[in-house]
């Protein structure tokens, strides 16, 4: 089911398309919820389905009411059309709340010691660990 995105996620979905150098009406776009367990993420736009993951155009993190880390990417499609926001709890729990535009850090987290390992990779192997563990880049 489609909808508008909603007021509480304007601040994260406005900043990425700004990083991306995006111009959209955030209030005209069509986005409905994806399964991802209840960690945000959304498809933008009609057959969603029958298009396919462009390229990353845009990137940032924030930390949950709980402390906990969540990255966000904007993705477009195949044709360079906006495809999907990619909202991802390093605990792969439900979000809690969207941020507001005081949260939001541009670009990637980084795991201690991880530098040479793909980030996801280390990432969902530390499922349960807190928070305090990640250092912000």
């Amino acid at each position: 089911m489609s909808y508008h995105p909603r007021q509480e996620q304007h601040a994260l979905l406005s900043h990425l398309l700004e990083q991306a150098g995006i111009d959209a009406d955030i209030k005209s776009l069509e986005v409905s919820d994806l399964n991802d367990g209840g960690m945000g993420s959304f498809a933008i736009g009609k057959n969603y389905a029958d298009r396919s993951l462009g390229r990353q155009v845009s990137e940032c993190y924030f930390q949950d009411e709980d402390g906990t880390v969540v990255s966000a990417t904007l993705n477009t499609d195949s044709k360079g059309e906006l495809y999907e926001l990619d909202v991802w709890r390093v605990d792969f729990r439900p979000l809690h709340s969207w941020p507001n535009a005081n949260r939001i850090r541009d670009g990637a987290y980084r795991v201690v010691g991880a530098d040479r390992l793909p980030v996801i990779a280390v990432a969902s192997r530390l499922t349960e660990c807190s928070a305090s563990i990640y250092m912000f880049i």
